[in-house]
């Protein structure tokens, strides 16, 4: 049995998966926005105490109390590490992490205020990034000249937003990729994998950034392992398990770290366990125990493409629980869905926020992904469905720009 302790309902996928292959889930389910996903579709459950026996895994950070709970009660867990939130909470900490361990990172800067970042940008030139530490999450990541982040950031201090500090950072150039590793305790498990993403809502790469619109993931054991296993002895004095994911950017110089990605990768994991096939399951447990000698994936690629409805990407919107009880087409239930449940007639929206989840497809040649995936999400019958039509348009160049350098 595995038990999945879900923020939001992000891992109701997985537990799809794990059942489809002849496992057992539960899902449990935090937060009142995520109630009702997956009702209908899986085992859900409002009891945190898992059966006895079970394995744990938590997909969310700043979790470790719970996690930690669970394993001095002897579950078996993945995720919920008390380490994960220094490296994935905060920016700060996380840019701060890479330094200590010999990652290199891009010129960056963190402000406890809004005024001194403004401060600081008037002296400066060229292209910045800004996020503010604080409620909103990649809904205040911006980009562009420091003239334009300095009123930008002079109209969010005016938002009811909470802020706990700004981090800038300098742009870089060169080809961006996420590379992950599965930590058990004592060592990392291989192969690695390697994910190329799109972050922003809209085709060309447009409009709010979501985390991830569209995804390619692969298994990788390329050279830039090495930046994830300088923290293997950290992560061993921690006790770390579960996954952990490095985004950077490949300049001319080397790679330089992003930001973390300490819990499971939502879009990119169903990508990965898709490639796992019918011994995920198997696996999963064998990972939990300490026990998996290196992950069997199959030797192909996934690719994601999300499929939404508004009032998402807004996922404060209080428009969300009116959503409960939209009407779906029965060809979604095909799909790795997320905001759904089961109803009476057929599926619905769970009124989370308009993410109905994502089209996974298997191959190895990414121009029959791509149609494949818009030919799923294209062929739904659902009022107001968004999504892109131009999935991973970075794949050839930024491969192209990593093959060069020998480095997939």
């Amino acid at each position: 049995m595995i038990f999945f302790w879900s923020e939001w309902g992000d891992t109701l996928p997985l537990a799809r998966m794990v059942d489809a292959n002849g496992g057992a889930s539960i899902l449990y389910t935090d937060e009142d926005e995520g109630e009702h996903i997956g009702e209908g579709l899986v085992d859900v459950s409002s009891n945190p105490n898992p059966p006895r026996g079970s394995i744990v895994i938590l997909d969310c950070t700043g979790k470790g109390d719970v996690g930690s709970d669970y394993r001095n009660r002897g579950f078996a867990v993945v995720g919920g590490n008390p380490y994960d939130k220094l490296l994935g909470k905060s920016r700060r900490d996380g840019i701060r992490i890479m330094k200590e361990h010999g990652i290199a990172t891009p010129e960056d800067h963190y402000f406890p205020t809004i005024a001194k970042a403004v401060s600081f940008l008037e002296d400066q030139d060229g292209e910045w990034f800004v996020k503010v530490d604080g409620d909103l999450g990649n809904s205040s990541t911006a980009n562009g000249s420091s003239e334009y982040l300095s009123r930008y950031l002079h109209w969010f201090s005016g938002s009811n937003a909470k802020v706990h500090g700004v981090e800038l950072q300098k742009k870089a150039e060169g080809a961006e990729i996420s590379i992950e590793g599965w930590f058990d305790g004592q060592r990392f498990v291989f192969p690695f994998n390697a994910t190329i993403e799109e972050k922003k809502l809209m085709a060309g790469d447009k409009g709010p950034r979501t985390g991830c619109e569209s995804c390619v993931i692969f298994p990788y054991d390329g050279p830039l392992c090495a930046e994830l296993l300088k923290l293997e002895d950290t992560l061993r004095d921690e006790d770390y398990v579960g996954s952990l994911d490095l985004n950077m950017i490949v300049t001319e110089k080397g790679p330089l770290g992003l930001e973390w990605t300490a819990r499971l990768g939502f879009d990119a994991s169903d990508a990965l366990f898709r490639l796992l096939g019918p011994t995920l399951p198997g696996q999963l447990e064998a990972f939990a125990y300490g026990a998996l000698p290196a992950w069997e994936f199959l030797p192909a690629m996934a690719l994601t493409l999300r499929f939404s409805v508004p009032p998402y990407p807004d996922e404060h919107s209080p428009d969300a629980k009116k959503l409960l009880g939209y009407p779906l087409d029965k060809k979604v239930l095909n799909l790795d869905v997320t905001d759904v449940r089961m109803g009476s007639d057929g599926p619905e929206c769970a009124g989370r926020d308009g993410l109905l989840g994502v089209a996974t497809v298997v191959g190895n040649d990414i121009s029959k992904l791509r149609s494949e995936c818009l030919a799923q999400v294209g062929a739904l019958k659902i009022s107001n469905l968004q999504y892109r039509i131009d999935p991973v348009t970075r794949w050839e160049k930024t491969m192209g720009a990593l093959s060069k350098k020998g480095l997939v």
